[in-house]
């Protein structure tokens, strides 16, 4: 078994058998992760162009939930008026398809689908680059502590990383409480 750290190169046991696999009928590729109890479909792959000229900027799988979410950035997207579109299909493969106008997120009560479209949007902007990894690191740590949870939820992203911090402080992972930190300063300026 491996065992490793946030932020580490380590490889996780289960997580061997990640795979691009073709998606039916088309050139693009779906990417897979399988653990022992279900399979998760990554749907579309980051820098991806649909049909219509719209941008793969996400593309998120939950092994909890059963989850997977896919962030779009409009060919006609504006910086003034910043609006994403996601794809969300549950667990059963319904897929829900909506946006998200970035300028109204609320960083101390909003649900994980839109953190993770706002995370994209600072990642992929630049505001942020590394909004991505500090959202994924977050949810993780919070799913954990709660032994699961639902995505649907608003949540005070603030608290989850003020705890996050406090542990790695705690622990003595100045690195780890300075990352979150950066991410937490990023947040609150929002």
């Amino acid at each position: 078994m491996n065992i490793g750290a946030i932020g580490t190169s380590k490889n996780y046991s289960g997580y061997h058998n990640n795979k691009a696999v073709p998606k039916a009928g088309t050139k693009s590729f779906e990417n897979t992760v399988a653990n022992t109890n279900k399979n998760i479909v990554i749907h579309g792959i980051m820098g991806e162009k649909t049909e219509a000229g719209d941008t793969v900027v996400g593309a998120w799988g939950n092994a909890i939930t059963g989850t997977s979410t896919t962030v779009y950035k409009p060919q006609d997207f504006d910086e003034n008026n910043p609006v994403y579109y996601m794809k969300i299909w549950d667990k059963d493969g319904n897929v829900t398809e909506r946006t998200v106008n970035l300028n109204e997120i609320d960083p101390k009560n909003c649900n994980s689908f839109d953190m993770y479209a706002y995370c994209c949007y600072a990642s992929d902007s630049g505001k942020n680059s590394s909004a991505m990894t500090n959202f994924m690191r977050s949810h993780a740590y919070y799913q954990g502590e709660r032994g699961g949870g639902s995505d649907y939820e608003n949540l005070d992203w603030l608290a989850v990383l003020k705890n996050i911090m406090s542990m790695q402080y705690q622990l003595g992972n100045m690195k780890g409480y300075m990352d979150y930190k950066d991410f937490f300063d990023f947040l609150s300026g929002k």
